[in-house]
């Protein structure tokens, strides 16, 4: 069986759906081969397993003339006529859509609602892009995947998709986010590197309003003294957060509020062993890797109460209202001044990041492709 993907989202430094989509190609549990479509010239990586990208840039004349709206050309009428001339078995569309008119039986997976829930986080053209082809492709795939019980509710609140439709396959954390003894040495490059003082509180994450960071501050603002330490935001800008911005220009936050930027892959993984407590208290996410990655790296979570959040840390998290600087400070201020409590956390986390594997993940996607292609 040959199974026809878009690997548009493995091209340059990946997304979330990129990863999503290695992740799953990647597993043992994948035993099919795929063929991996791609707008760019040689900028998708060949993985392990039996995956072949092919280059399948949209003609230069829909691009001169479409512009912007080249993606929905390519999308459903360059690629539906590869996925015919290469006679593939199913199609299987990591990043919400499907061509509206497939020459093939579809699975498709939907990341989250966010462009409905919190529209402010995408650009006007890319939410009426979500807007107008979403619906249509999850009313004509055959099957539907999310990556979280929540983001199935938010999907069957905004279309009508019934249950024996959809699936839930949980994205994992990388094995590299893993508990790791770091030499003093190594501890004195990363905090030369990137500014970090000797104990802070982490998060992880794009900068946009629903992230929420203008409360983590003032949570971390609100501190006790006797165990207020620094808040280090690793992540690139993504959508303005002025009221963010605002606050970073007070004298507190000078000091408190830590920005390194962009962290790459390599050193990542360190900071959060470094980090005393990782705080997310975004208010809305699909999923939400980053508390992952902090207890599968032995880091106590502090993260929201909201969407997906609970369903990814269990009981190994604190959850706490993100709409309340002081509940966040609370949960924060729990970890920093009691360490038995923060070592049970710790144990919780590990042993809580356990349940979320990419081979789980490969064995239900790969199991829905069969039946659809099979019917």
């Amino acid at each position: 069986m040959t199974v026809g993907t878009d690997a548009r989202s493995l091209a340059g430094n990946t997304s979330g759906v990129g990863n999503y989509l290695r992740g799953v190609l990647t597993s043992r549990s994948f035993d099919m081969d795929a063929i991996g479509y791609h707008a760019s010239h040689g900028e998708v990586p060949s993985l392990d397993g039996s995956f072949s990208p092919s280059s399948l840039p949209a003609p230069a004349l829909a691009d001169r003339l479409l512009g912007p709206a080249t993606p929905a050309w390519w999308m459903n009428v360059t690629l539906p006529r590869a996925l015919h001339e290469d006679d593939v078995s199913c199609y299987f569309g990591p990043n919400f859509l499907k061509p509206i008119t497939c020459p093939a039986p579809s699975v498709v997976v939907v990341h989250d609602l966010v462009h409905r829930v919190h529209s402010e986080t995408h650009t006007l053209a890319y939410r009426w892009y979500l807007r107008a082809f979403l619906p249509i492709s999850v009313r004509t795939a055959d099957h539907v995947v999310t990556v979280s019980k929540s983001t199935k509710r938010d999907l069957q609140r905004f279309h009508d998709v019934p249950d024996d439709r959809v699936s839930v396959a949980y994205p994992a954390a990388a094995d590299r986010f893993k508990p790791r003894g770091i030499s003093s040495s190594e501890r004195e490059r990363l905090r030369n590197k990137y500014g970090l003082p000797d104990d802070f509180i982490l998060f992880v994450g794009n900068v946009e309003p629903r992230k929420n960071l203008s409360n983590l501050a003032r949570a971390v603002r609100a501190l006790p003294a006797d165990v207020r330490v620094p808040l280090v935001v690793v992540g690139q800008d993504h959508v303005p957060d002025p009221e963010f911005d605002d606050l970073l220009t007070t004298e507190w936050a000078t000091d408190l509020v830590h920005r390194p930027g962009y962290v790459p892959d390599d050193d990542l993984p360190l900071l959060y062993n470094l980090a005393s407590v990782f705080a997310y208290p975004s208010v809305y996410e699909g999923f939400g890797i980053p508390p992952l990655e902090a207890m599968q790296s032995g880091t106590p979570v502090v993260t929201s109460d909201r969407s997906s959040l609970p369903e990814v840390v269990g009981d190994a998290g604190i959850t706490v209202d993100p709409t309340d600087p002081d509940a966040i400070a609370s949960g924060i201020d729990r970890v920093l001044r009691d360490e038995a409590f923060a070592t049970r956390r710790r144990e919780r986390g590990l042993e809580r990041s356990t349940r979320f594997s990419w081979d789980e993940t490969a064995n239900t996607i790969r199991d829905r492709i069969a039946e659809v292609s099979e019917n």
